[in-house]
């Protein structure tokens, strides 16, 4: 007879079936010889797979069932598949499918490296430079606004400045979505503005961009010398970042950790900007932020670091699902 090894703790990953990262995790955390049970779970299998909820017996929904103490990472869900239903129907079946599947996990005593609720609001541009403000962190002069006169004004007086969307700027569907990357503005240009409001904000000539990766108590950081703008609109620059020592910028250690902490983050990743003069500063966080083309320069201590905090927290949590 052979005797089936038990999982002693489940570790659940939300993220849709192409999302790189959480491939990534499920592959190294499969790996482990310390009996950890991983469940990947999308909102791309609703409606069509099978999805239960009491208030008593809690969730079953694919591979998760009630088990052993959970630790969770939140990142991308994705989107239900509408393809069975008439176009008219496409929003109020996701609507629905989207509420159930978050609703069913707000009962779950699972210990997520952020928690769904903080993600959301923590993802709001605004949200974040108010926080950093307040904490002391520097950050460019910021207007946000969809007033012409307004803008006009903002930029008249700083001089150069940059527009940038108020959330990710995509615009149109995949496979044929195009990017509002930051550009620069002038007082001309902002004359016409209208519509929805953006981020203005005063150029600052930069010497370095910084991405600076938050798991727990660790930072990462990594630099990259670009010309471009935003270095993201060249796919090239994500293999030209170098891995840069912690000591290079403690300002930028210590506050990076802050803001994650006021955040509620357990993971962030985070853009900085290393001005020709004067300190670095704070330009956005994003809670899911890519990390994996940044592995090869840290030698795969980003991957482990977030390795180790879902186990950590799946060994920590001590509610048991019943």
């Amino acid at each position: 007879m052979t005797l089936g090894r038990v999982a002693s703790r489940r570790v659940v990953l939300v993220g849709h079936a192409g999302d790189e990262h959480c491939d990534y995790l499920e592959e190294r955390l499969r790996d482990r010889a310390d009996r950890v049970d991983v469940a990947r779970l999308s909102l791309e299998d609703l409606p069509q797979a099978d999805f239960s909820w009491t208030p008593m017996d809690r969730l079953a929904f694919g591979n998760l069932r009630s088990g052993p103490p959970t630790s969770g990472l939140w990142r991308r869900p994705g989107t239900p598949d509408l393809s069975q239903f008439q176009a008219a129907y496409h929003g109020f079946v996701e609507a629905e499918c989207r509420d159930a599947f978050i609703g069913g996990f707000a009962g779950e005593p699972v210990a997520w490296v952020t928690d769904p609720d903080v993600l959301r609001r923590a993802e709001r541009k605004l949200y974040q430079l108010k926080t950093a403000a307040q904490i002391g962190i520097p950050i460019p002069e910021t207007v946000v606004t969809n007033s012409a006169p307004t803008a006009v004004a903002f930029a008249r007086r700083y001089g150069e400045v940059v527009v940038k969307p108020v959330r990710y700027g995509l615009l149109g569907t995949e496979p044929d979505s195009l990017v509002a990357w930051t550009a620069e503005a002038t007082a001309a240009e902002l004359e016409s503005l209208s519509g929805p409001p953006v981020i203005l904000q005063r150029r600052i000539a930069a010497k370095a961009h910084l991405r600076i990766v938050t798991v727990g108590e660790e930072s990462f950081i990594s630099s990259l010398a670009a010309k471009e703008l935003d270095w993201r609109s060249r796919l090239e620059n994500h293999e030209l970042f170098e891995a840069v020592v912690l000591d290079a910028y403690p300002q930028v250690v210590s506050a990076g950790q802050a803001l994650a902490r006021r955040l509620e983050l357990g993971f962030s990743s985070q853009d900085w900007i290393v001005p020709i003069e004067g300190q670095p500063v704070f330009l956005e966080a994003n809670p899911n932020g890519q990390w994996l083309f940044l592995e090869g320069p840290h030698g795969g201590a980003i991957g482990r670091a977030v390795v180790n905090l879902l186990l950590s927290l799946s060994k920590s949590n001590g509610a048991i699902l019943p």
